[in-house]
C-alpha cells in the first residue's frame, strides 16, 4: 500500500499520503486485495469496527429502531423508479448479468451466455429502493407507522480513486431507513440521528465534529435535505463522517406507498435514511496517529492494555506469571488486555502469539518491543520486571503524552477525591465499557484507583500506576478489583487527551473569512497533492473557513474550480448569517454561513 521502506513510517511533513498508508501497514489494520478498491480488514482493523458497531447499534436501538436485513441484489428496474436517485448512483453501480459460468474454449471459465438474466441485478450501492419495496407491503394504515429499521451490511460503489477506509469501492456500514406519517416526524428523526452520530463519534473515536446541512448540490441523491457531521483531520482537510437524509415522499411516491388515516383518507408517507461507515475508522486513524504510527482511541482499541514482562531467567518467569495474573484481572474487570508473549506476536496480524512463549521473548530487545507496541497503537503499556515485583505495582505508560487538564477533567467526571486516592463511582462508565457493549460500571467491584499526583509540575500530567495482584502482599481479592479501575482511569485520561487535542484544533483552525480573496489565500496554504508533505501552515493554519454565502450552484462550482474548496456544511451549530452579512462571492444578502474546506 505504500512505497515506503518496510518498517518505516514516513513523516507527515515529508509525504502525508505515504504517512497514512505507512501507519495502516505498520499497525496491520488493512491489506490490499486482487479487486481494485476492495480492501481486506485485518483482525486489528476489524476489531475497531466491531467495537464501534456494538456501541452504535445500542444507541440506535435506544431510539426505537430495530435491525433487519435486506437483499444484496436489487432489480435494475427499481433504481429507475426514482430519477434523482438513479442519476446519483448510475456511474458507481456494478451489475450481475449472468447466473453461472462454463468452461471457455481456450481454457479457464467465462459467463455462460445461456444463463443471461432477463433483468440484471445491481449490487447494493444503498438500499432505499429495495427497502421501500418491502415498506409497500408493510404499510397500509396509520397503525403501521412509524417503521424504523436499520441494517448492518457491506455495499459496493465503483470508485475511480480509492484510499483505504476513506474512499473504497466496497465498505461496511449501517443504513437506517424510516417511514413516518408526517413531515415533521420525519424531519425530527433525521435531526435526531445526526445528533446520535455526533455523540458516538465523539465518545468512541474521540473526534469532535461540526454538524450542519449540505448544499443542494451536495445532497444525497433523491433527498430534500442532507444533514452531515464533518471532522477536521490533522492536515486541516475535512472528512464527511456521517449523513442523515430527509427524503420527503420521493420514495413512497415511487413505490406507491400510502397509508389510510383515522378518517380513511389516503396520505403520503414521509421518509428518512441515515448511515455511517468504516470511513469513521479512517477519521480516527488520521485524527490521532503520529509520526511513530497508529494511535488507537481507547474505546475501540483491539487491546486497551499490553503487558510486557522483562528480565532474564527466574526473574523473567516471575514477571511473566505476574503479567498473566494482571491480564486475567483486567479481563475479568472488562478491560481488553493482552500479554506480549514472543517476538512473532509483534508482527502477527491477529495481535496474539501464535506459538512460543516466554522463552522466545529474547528475540527482540525491550526497546524494540516497546516500539512495536507503540506502532500497534495500544493505548496503555505496563512493564513488569524485578523492581515492579518487589514493590507490588507498575507504572502505566500511555501511548500519547497525557494532557494534565485532560487528566483532571477525566478525574472530575469519573471519581470522587478522597485524600490521594480516587474512588470510582458505581453508576457510570463513559467510554470503554459502553463501546464494548457491556455497560458495566468501571467500579463494579467497589475498587479504588490511585492516580499519583504528588510531584507533577504545572502542565505536567500525573504519573499513573497499577497494582500487581498476587505480588508483594497484594494477594487479596480487592487487588484484583483495583487493577481494572486503575486501568479505566488511565484509559479515560487517554481518551480525554485525544479529544481535547482535536477540539482545540477544531476551534483554533475554524476561522471567519470576510472576502473571496481571503478565502483563496487560505486555500493556497491547504493545497497538497499526493506525494507531498503537509506544510506547517497546513498542519497549524486556518482550515475550516466560515463565510457568508447565498445559495447558488454556479458560484459553488466556481469556488471549487478556482480553489479546490467545497462547502462542507451550512449553518454549522445552527449559526446563521447576520442581517448585514453579504455573500463573499455575489455580494448579495447571505442566506447561510458556509463552512469551506479541502476534503477527502
Amino acid at each position: 500500500m505504500s512505497s515506503a521502506t518496510e518498517g518505516r513510517v514516513t513523516p507527515r511533513s515529508e509525504d502525508y499520503s505515504a504517512w497514512y498508508h505507512d501507519v495502516l501497514r505498520e499497525a496491520q489494520l488493512v491489506d490490499s486485495s486482487p479487486v481494485r478498491g476492495c480492501f481486506v480488514l485485518m483482525p486489528r482493523g476489524m476489531a475497531l469496527w466491531d467495537r464501534f458497531k456494538a456501541d452504535l447499534d445500542e444507541r440506535i436501538a435506544d431510539t426505537g429502531v430495530v435491525n433487519a436485513s435486506f437483499p444484496l441484489l436489487i432489480p435494475l428496474s427499481f433504481l429507475s423508479r426514482e430519477a434523482d436517485h438513479v442519476e446519483g448512483f448510475a456511474k458507481e453501480c456494478a451489475l450481475v448479468t449472468h447466473t453461472r459460468l462454463h468452461t471457455a474454449e481456450g481454457g479457464g471459465v467465462e459467463a455462460d451466455p445461456d444463463s443471461a438474466l432477463q433483468e440484471p441485478f445491481v449490487i447494493r450501492p444503498t438500499s432505499e429502493t429495495v427497502i421501500w419495496d418491502s415498506f409497500r407491503k408493510w404499510i397500509s394504515t396509520s397503525a403501521d407507522l412509524p417503521v424504523l429499521v436499520n441494517q448492518w451490511a457491506n455495499v459496493l460503489r465503483w470508485e475511480r480513486r480509492t484510499r483505504p477506509f476513506l474512499r473504497t469501492s466496497e465498505f461496511h456500514w449501517q443504513e437506517g431507513h424510516t417511514a413516518h406519517a408526517t413531515r415533521e416526524e420525519a424531519l425530527a428523526r433525521a435531526q435526531r440521528m445526526q445528533v446520535v452520530y455526533g455523540d458516538v463519534v465523539r465518545s468512541c473515536m474521540a473526534v469532535p465534529v461540526l454538524m450542519g446541512e449540505k448544499t443542494p448540490s451536495e445532497r444525497f441523491a433523491g433527498a430534500e435535505a442532507t444533514l452531515t457531521i464533518e471532522a477536521m483531520m490533522q492536515d486541516g482537510w475535512a472528512l464527511q463522517s456521517g449523513t442523515s437524509h430527509f427524503l420527503g415522499t420521493a420514495f413512497s411516491d415511487a413505490f406507491g406507498v400510502k397509508y389510510s388515516d383515522a378518517e380513511g383518507e389516503s396520505r403520503p408517507v414521509w421518509a428518512t435514511s441515515w448511515g455511517v461507515s468504516t470511513r469513521l475508522l479512517g477519521a480516527a486513524i488520521m485524527s490521532h496517529s503520529d509520526d511513530v504510527g497508529f494511535v488507537a482511541p481507547p474505546a475501540v482499541a483491539a487491546h486497551q492494555v499490553e503487558v510486557l514482562a522483562v528480565g532474564k531467567g527466574e526473574a523473567l518467569q516471575a514477571a511473566t506469571a505476574a503479567g498473566r495474573a494482571l491480564v486475567q484481572a483486567l479481563r475479568r474487570g472488562g478491560v481488553r488486555a493482552t500479554m506480549d508473549t514472543d517476538a512473532k506476536s509483534l508482527s502477527g496480524p491477529g495481535g496474539e502469539a501464535a506459538s512460543g512463549g516466554a522463552s522466545a521473548r529474547g528475540k527482540l530487545s525491550l526497546g524494540k518491543r516497546r516500539f512495536a507496541s507503540e506502532r500497534r497503537g495500544t493505548p496503555l503499556r505496563v512493564e513488569i520486571g524485578r523492581r515492579e515485583l518487589e514493590q507490588g505495582w507498575a507504572r502505566i505508560t500511555p501511548r500519547v503524552a497525557l494532557d494534565r487538564e485532560a487528566c483532571e477533567l477525566a478525574a472530575s467526571e469519573l471519581y470522587e477525591l478522597s485524600g490521594d486516592v480516587r474512588v470510582a463511582p458505581k453508576h457510570r462508565w463513559t467510554m470503554s465499557d459502553v463501546a464494548s457493549g457491556k455497560r458495566r460500571s468501571m467500579a463494579a467491584h467497589g475498587g479504588v484507583l490511585a492516580a499519583k499526583n504528588q510531584e507533577a509540575g504545572d502542565g505536567e500530567a500525573p504519573e499513573m500506576n497499577i497494582v500487581l495482584p498476587g505480588t508483594a502482599g497484594k494477594e487479596g481479592p480487592e487487588h484484583f478489583q483495583m487493577a481494572p479501575a486503575m486501568a479505566f482511569a488511565a484509559l479515560e485520561a487517554v481518551h480525554a487527551t485525544l479529544l481535547m487535542r482535536r477540539e482545540r484544533q477544531l476551534k483554533e483552525r475554524t476561522v471567519p473569512v470576510a472576502s473571496y480573496d481571503a478565502l483563496k489565500a487560505h486555500a493556497a496554504a491547504l493545497a497538497r497533492t499526493d506525494g507531498e508533505g503537509a506544510s506547517a501552515a497546513a498542519l497549524t493554519g486556518p482550515a475550516f473557513l466560515v463565510a457568508p454565502w447565498k445559495d447558488c450552484a454556479d458560484n459553488e462550482r466556481l469556488v471549487k474550480e478556482e480553489t479546490s474548496l467545497t462547502i462542507r456544511c451550512l449553518n454549522a451549530g445552527a449559526q446563521g448569517p447576520g442581517p448585514e452579512d453579504r455573500c463573499i462571492l455575489s455580494g448579495e444578502p447571505a442566506t447561510h454561513l458556509a463552512v469551506f474546506a479541502r476534503a477527502y
